[in-house]
């Protein structure tokens, strides 16, 4: 790539000599898919590649790997408004997971994101999912209570598929 190029392409989002080392320290490769990638279409502005917005389930894929929660209702837009559903139904299919439930106000700063650390917090709530079973929740319990069904390597067998239902 001529020197001129590569001046133009390390403007994108970041600072040209940061942009350059992180596109070197990866073998001129995607860090996320491990592909090759010309330095002009680095972007490194984001945790998570704008070209998967149209991708849920790789999007949500790759959100588990970086243990980030797969979606929020508060940003969901309806119509060109912003919407948060009546119920939600969740349904659990492949290996059995644990969702925990932590109460409204709990203190998680410092709290392990896997089973057994979310249900040491005061309050918590474990539940089983085994392959389809179904979890309903009203928005209004889905607003004050945090849950999630965190990766513990330990007691983990199979994949698992999660399908949510939202209505508005």
């Amino acid at each position: 790539m001529p020197a001129l190029s590569i001046l133009a392409a390390m403007s994108r989002t970041s600072a040209g000599n940061e942009r350059l080392a992180i596109w070197m320290a990866h073998q001129k490769r995607c860090v996320y898919c491990g592909e090759p990638i010309q330095l002009r279409d680095l972007e490194i502005d984001h945790i998570l590649p704008a070209s998967l917005e149209n991708d849920p389930l790789k999007l949500n894929r790759l959100k588990a790997e970086l243990r980030l929660s797969p979606h929020h209702d508060k940003d969901t837009i309806i119509n060109g408004e912003k919407r948060e559903p009546i119920v939600i139904a969740s349904i659990s299919l492949g290996g059995q997971r644990t969702m925990v439930l932590t109460p409204p106000g709990a203190n998680l700063k410092g709290v392990p994101i896997t089973v057994s650390g979310l249900k040491k917090v005061p309050g918590s709530i474990a539940i089983d999912l085994p392959s389809g079973s179904m979890i309903l929740f009203a928005n209004s319990f889905n607003r004050l209570w945090k849950h999630s069904v965190p990766k513990d390597c330990k007691d983990v067998a199979g994949k698992r598929i999660s399908l949510t239902y939202r209505h508005f």
